[in-house]
Parts: structure tokens; sequence; C-alpha cells
């Protein structure tokens, strides 16, 4: 009987913390929301600009972004056996975004998703300190800029 009770805590201490959101103006319908994804190996910031009459952002600029995040729409970040970051997209072959002895600032690479066209660019990759003898919840993250490439939906 006991696990019953503690089943549900275990499952939340296991999983990806909280997340908070904040807003602010940049003048006249626009505004940039930050939102914060705490997790065990380190928060991913996301910041979106966004204009009042459109639900998905101008741009977007994720920080700390691991293996697995969403980066827009359905578009994921992968790593896959090659050590290679690409962007996966259902029903889609994976679009090659950096490779394992690229340097950032990556050239941008477009993806379509949501009905519209985005430029990804991968502006830095950040490789957490090992230190021998000495386990670490760290992961290999990107610092990545999303900046939707056309005014409105594809037809």
């Amino acid at each position: 009987m006991l696990w019953r009770w503690l089943f549900p805590c275990l499952c939340l201490v296991g999983s990806a913390v909280a997340s908070d959101i904040v807003c602010q103006s940049l003048g006249p319908g626009e505004r940039l929301c930050t939102t914060v994804h705490r997790h065990f190996s380190g928060a991913m910031v996301v910041r979106d600009w966004l204009r009042d009459a459109e639900p998905l952002p101008s741009q977007r600029v994720i920080e700390g972004a691991r293996a697995g995040a969403l980066l827009i729409g359905k578009a994921s970040l992968r790593r896959n056996e090659k050590q290679q970051w690409v962007v996966s997209l259902p029903g889609q072959d994976a679009v090659l975004l950096l490779g394992p002895s690229d340097t950032p600032p990556s050239k941008p690479v477009r993806i379509h998703e949501t009905g519209h066209a985005w430029e990804i660019t991968v502006l830095a990759v950040s490789v957490p300190r090992t230190t021998p003898g000495v386990a670490t919840e760290d992961e290999i993250k990107l610092t990545l800029r999303i900046v939707r490439a056309d005014p409105g939906p594809r037809t």
C-alpha cells in the first residue's frame, strides 16, 4: 500500500521540474516572452519575439537546448549516431544542423513547420566539463536562433 502513495511522488521527482513565463512589452503590438524550463541538467531558456495579431513568434532564441527539445511546432532537436545535430520532423527526413567537427555559428538551415518557413542557426555549443570519478547530470547543449523566413502561412 505504501508504494501507491510514494509512486506519484517519485514520478514528479524524476521529471523536468517547472517552467516560468515572463512577458514584457517592446512597444505597441510587440512583446518579448521568456520561458525558463527547469531541468536537472540545467535550465533551457526560450525567448520569443511576438506580435499581438500572430500566434507564432517572428523570432525565437533558445539557450540550453538539449537533444530531444522541441524547437518550433513538432520540430525537435536530435543528436544522431554520427554525433550530428539534426532537426527531426514527423514524416520527413532529418535535416542536418551541425556536424561533429563544425563550429558555430552555423549556416542557417531552412525547415517548413506550422505552415511557415523557419531558418535555424546554431549560435553556440556548450560542452560540460568532465572530472574523472565525478558523475554529472550535465549534457551538451546548443544556443539556437530560429527566425520565421516568410511573412505568412504557406498555401
